[in-house]
């Protein structure tokens, strides 16, 4: 199967079929006291707060939408000018066929960009990560991750190359999403400021604890901080 096919079948798959989670968020546990403020100005209120150096109007991000194909183009195109109108992050999900269709026109927009050891050899023709990840980042991408399994990961920024151990799980439960939750731990430490090593570091435990369970991330920071101190 194409990845055009692929792409198409996921969105026919949402818009056609009964695809709601059976699994609980646990928000039925839950009981929320209502106390109204009318005394407050809503117009008053400010949510701004900064993300990757840009200040947004709330901390909330349209992700992840997938394209490629042109059904999808007209759906990704309102939900971007919602995100324009509204002054909101709009973060793209899988962009397989344009980096490799489109790659020298779309890579120098791009701030961060992580790719797994198939991806970047598909996007730069080269097997090795060192060398991959200075193409990609000759291309104008500022911050380049490389994932490559149980051998860990590598980001380059800024000129330099910072190795990240992978940390082996007690028990191999289910890789699914591991991808996913490495980018969502290594963007949750950059927006606050932390550095590259830091980061990847915490991401790469992330996945460790993603590998031992199945189904979503449920674990707290807490958690995934004593995996690097155990290493």
């Amino acid at each position: 199967m194409s990845i055009r096919s692929r792409k198409e079948n996921h969105l026919n798959a949402c818009l056609n079929s009964d695809v709601q989670s059976e699994i609980s968020n646990g928000f039925e546990n839950y009981r929320l006291i209502n106390e109204s403020c009318p005394e407050e100005d809503f117009s008053a209120l400010n949510f701004e707060t900064d993300f990757l150096n840009h200040k947004i109007s709330f901390p909330l991000m349209i992700s992840s939408m997938t394209g490629g194909t042109e059904q999808s183009e007209q759906i990704n195109r309102n939900l971007a000018r919602a995100a324009q109108a509204t002054n909101l992050p709009f973060a793209l999900g899988s962009q397989r066929i344009y980096l490799v269709n489109q790659k020298l026109e779309t890579l120098k927009y791009i701030h961060t960009l992580k790719v797994n050891e198939y991806e970047m050899e598909v996007l730069t023709g080269k097997n090795e990560a060192h060398a991959a990840a200075k193409q990609i980042a000759d291309w104008g991408v500022k911050e380049v991750v490389v994932t490559t399994g149980s051998y860990g990961s590598l980001i380059y920024a800024d000129g330099n190359y910072y190795e990240i151990e992978a940390y082996p799980p007690k028990e191999l439960i289910d890789p699914t999403g591991c991808g996913d939750t490495y980018s969502t731990g290594y963007l949750y430490c950059r927006v606050q400021g932390l550095g590259y090593e830091e980061s990847g570091k915490f991401a790469a435990a992330m996945s460790t604890i993603k590998l031992e369970t199945s189904g979503p991330f449920d674990k707290d920071e807490e958690a995934i901080r004593s995996i690097i101190k155990r290493h």
